[in-house]
């Protein structure tokens, strides 16, 4: 992050003017080397960052206080360059003990929900998702590894004893409202409220298909997992190979799983369930499209990042194992 006020401004324009300027004299601090007057910066902003999340968290909190908020920590991604990671870590559980999020009255399933014309976001709580149809079925039809499923990653197992990464997921029609940045964005993930946000509609407004929402979903669910579990210092190059090699792990599955059902069942109708209702890919020169975007568009672009990532970190070009 730059030292200069004007940058900051312009890169968290939903942080408060006091915010903007705690952030700018911590950065002063710190490149100045003036470590006891960084410590006390550091130290008061963390207890106003533990306070917001508190509110954020509060049964009184209106849905305008709400959305704020959720600019606000949405805004704060990278922090950790000015806070250490572990510190925020600590922060977090801390607001965690003391307090828990309003409970939602009801399952809303977001598939449906986002169908209704004056509705532009459906947040529903992680361990619901396995009570949200197509995402359960879907997801838990492939294994992360031996009995664990993509289902039990995101939405936790009792069972399992699995605990969820996320506490909230977000889905809405566009995150426009929520972002600072120049185009479409499809997805992103908050580790301060550990929430998932989700865009269920393609830059051209329309409806995405289900398995691409799904990709997304395990991979900021392995972000929120990484940031979580992460030892010692934080590496963000580190965090952001491995949690797209989780992600990739899924899309492959589902690839050979699509190959295998085309096998079985020529007619695709086994797509329906998701894709959405406008969508017709019983063609099979339009499901030849479709596979191509998986492929390209989520699958080799991925790899080719992995690959830069490998160099940068000094891994081999063609490593897709999980490192610290």
């Amino acid at each position: 992050m730059s030292t200069s006020s004007k940058q900051i401004d312009e890169r968290l324009p939903y942080l408060s003017l006091w915010e903007r300027e705690r952030l700018h004299d911590l950065l002063t601090a710190e490149s100045e080397q003036d470590w006891p007057r960084y410590e006390v910066l550091k130290d008061s902003f963390i207890k106003h960052l533990s306070q917001e999340l508190i509110r954020y968290r509060s049964w009184q909190a209106s849905a305008e206080e709400r959305l704020s908020l959720k600019r606000k920590f949405l805004n704060m991604t990278g922090i950790w360059d000015v806070i250490p990671h572990t510190e925020l870590k600590d922060m977090i559980g801390q607001v965690d003990g003391a307090s828990k999020r309003p409970l939602l009255d009801q399952i809303a399933n977001p598939w449906a929900a986002l169908d209704q014309a004056t509705l532009d976001e459906c947040e529903i709580s992680a361990t619901d998702l396995k009570y949200c149809e197509p995402f359960a079925s879907f997801l838990n039809r492939f294994e992360k590894e031996d009995g664990i499923t993509y289902l039990d990653y995101l939405s936790g197992s009792r069972e399992k004893r699995l605990h969820p990464f996320s506490d909230t997921i977000c889905f809405r029609r566009s995150l426009e409202a929520l972002l600072v940045a120049k185009g479409y964005v499809s997805t992103s993930a908050d580790p301060l409220t550990r929430t998932i946000y989700i865009a269920l509609s393609n830059a051209d407004g329309k409806r995405r298909d289900l398995i691409s929402v799904c990709y997304e979903l395990v991979l900021e669910n392995a972000f929120l997992d990484f940031y979580r579990n992460w030892p010692g210092a934080f590496q963000p190059y580190y965090l952001l190979r491995n949690m797209t090699i989780i992600a990739l792990r899924f899309l492959a599955a589902v690839l050979e799983w699509m190959a295998e059902r085309r096998v079985a069942d020529p007619s695709l109708r086994w797509l329906d369930p998701y894709l959405p209702e406008e969508t017709f890919l019983r063609n099979p020169e339009l499901y030849q499209a479709y596979l191509t975007n998986l492929k390209e568009v989520f699958l080799r672009s991925n790899l080719l990042k992995i690959v830069q990532l490998n160099r940068r970190l000094g891994f081999p070009e063609s490593d897709l194992g999980i490192n610290f």
